[in-house]
């Protein structure tokens, strides 16, 4: 029987995991082990505090549900889906966090139409182009654009039941000029949900919980990895301190008026570039 010191709990821990691990899952956790117990005897941790923190976890499990990943919303705070972000997609400046209002199966529209089926009162109609390049500058026809954004009062609508099924949220596909246009509205910013252990991490940290205002993508196309990204209102109030960290120099816009004879109130081009996979890059 081995006598558990200071010393060997780490290591006798990670002996423990079964010769038939997953390997990616052996590395995975042990490395978990290996960083949580050095974070603990560095910090020297109290069993008060664990309880604490375990509690905390369990709340966000709690208050968790199909609307909301308050565990997603956490990492955020702290940075840490951003870090995943660049190190996934090897410093790509078009991409950023997904964020936890994502939606599947949003309606499709075509190229131009409006994913506004509520328009606010203070709602501002935005045109929202341009051009899904590959890794070649070349047009890409038939790359499929997903988009999404909050409405004036900084809620996604399935977090407002006053807002119809799928506002503002929609799906496109580039036309044989790799062209898109979306009608959407211009973003607001708004705070992320604070009312749970998010919130609460937030006030410990004496930070705002501000989403700079911006307006979410996910280009795809076959043979190409996809892009998920933010765009952001360069003349928004948070565009220096988005509460997630999440904002780029590259995925910041302007949003210009419309010129005369538009049917909206601002204009906004941008285009994207998408890099080819692995598979196509090995063909």
């Amino acid at each position: 029987m081995t006598n558990i010191t200071y010393d060997n709990l780490t290591a006798t821990v990670i002996a423990a995991t079964g010769t038939d691990t997953e390997p990616r899952t052996r590395e995975l956790v042990t490395s978990l082990i290996t960083h949580m117990h050095e974070f603990i005897k560095e910090t020297r941790l109290t069993l008060p505090e664990f309880i604490a923190a375990c509690r905390f976890l369990v709340r966000a499990g709690q208050i968790s549900d199909d609307n909301r990943d308050e565990f997603i919303l956490m990492a955020n705070i702290l940075g840490l889906e951003v870090l995943i972000d660049i190190i996934g997609h090897d410093g790509n400046p078009q991409t950023t966090v997904l964020g936890p209002m994502y939606r599947k199966n949003a309606p499709t529209f075509a190229n131009g139409d409006s994913i506004v089926m509520a328009m606010p009162e203070d709602g501002e109609l935005t045109l929202l182009e341009g051009t899904v390049y590959d890794g070649d500058g070349q047009p890409l026809a038939g790359a499929a654009i997903e988009v999404w954004e909050p409405s004036t009062n900084g809620l996604y609508e399935n977090q407002d039941a006053a807002q119809p099924d799928m506002n503002l949220r929609g799906r496109f596909e580039t036309d044989e000029n790799g062209h898109y246009a979306v009608r959407c509205l211009r973003p607001t910013n708004y705070p992320i949900p604070d009312d749970g252990p998010g919130g609460d991490l937030l006030r410990m940290l004496g930070r705002h919980p501000m989403r700079t205002a911006h307006i979410h993508f996910i280009i795809a196309a076959h043979g190409h990895e996809p892009i998920i990204a933010q765009l952001y209102d360069s003349s928004d109030e948070y565009i220096d301190k988005d509460a997630i960290f999440a904002v780029k120099d590259t995925l910041v816009v302007n949003f210009e008026p419309a010129s005369a004879g538009l049917d909206v109130d601002f204009v906004v081009r941008y285009d994207w570039s998408l890099r080819p996979n692995a598979a196509a890059r090995a063909a």
